[in-house]
């Protein structure tokens, strides 16, 4: 648990740039966030650069889920994550999604 690496500086978000030649091999959206959730998991946080390898899957996940869902299959997606640096548990109690 934790983040067992110190970090490059990273502005996460700055990874966000237009990936025209994304991989399309997900079925549907299952199977692309199965996808996703295996790759992280395989991501060390031993790496000084855990973080910034963690936004391009993040932005991976987005412009991939774009470019399969557009026109009348239309979905939006949003990643979000929470990054425990501690070493400990911690619980979420509650979330809201606020649309607009």
């Amino acid at each position: 648990p934790g983040v067992k690496s110190r970090q490059v500086n990273h502005i996460f978000g700055s990874c966000n740039i237009d990936h025209s030649g994304q991989d399309l091999m997900a079925k549907d959206e299952i199977d692309l966030v199965e996808q996703c959730f295996t790759r992280v998991k395989r991501m060390g946080s031993e790496s000084a650069t855990f973080f910034k390898t963690l936004d391009e899957e993040a932005w991976h996940l987005v412009t991939t889920w774009g470019l399969l869902f557009t026109g009348l299959s239309s979905k939006r997606c949003l990643v979000a994550g929470v990054i425990n640096g501690t070493g400990g548990p911690i619980q979420i109690k509650s979330t809201k999604l606020v649309e607009g």
